[in-house]
């Protein structure tokens, strides 16, 4: 995956920081609703994540209202920006299927 040297030193640093989510496992949301509040918890804007993502803003979108699945890189990129272990990440993800 590409990093944009531009937000790469933002996200290292706010990850440093970045306290542990308080999501159980039996929380009844969708993937996409998670990504949503992860974000929306870290007060970061959709382009910002998308950019680190390196895709578009519109994909980025769809994914959270569950318009579109994340594909393999995509959840790797979330899960290393918003610092999710593997464990977690699958339970998140696998939890909808």
């Amino acid at each position: 995956m590409k990093q944009i040297d531009v937000y790469k030193n933002y996200f290292f640093n706010f990850g440093q920081n970045f306290p542990k989510q308080n999501m159980s496992k039996t929380d009844n949301i969708t993937f996409g609703e998670y990504i949503r509040t992860l974000r929306e918890n870290a007060n970061l804007p959709l382009r910002k994540v998308a950019a680190e993502l390196n895709i578009d803003t519109s994909t980025l979108s769809k994914i959270e209202k569950n318009e579109r699945n994340a594909n393999e890189q995509i959840i790797e990129g979330i899960s290393r920006i918003f610092q999710i272990n593997k464990s977690e990440r699958k339970v998140r993800f696998f939890a909808i299927r």
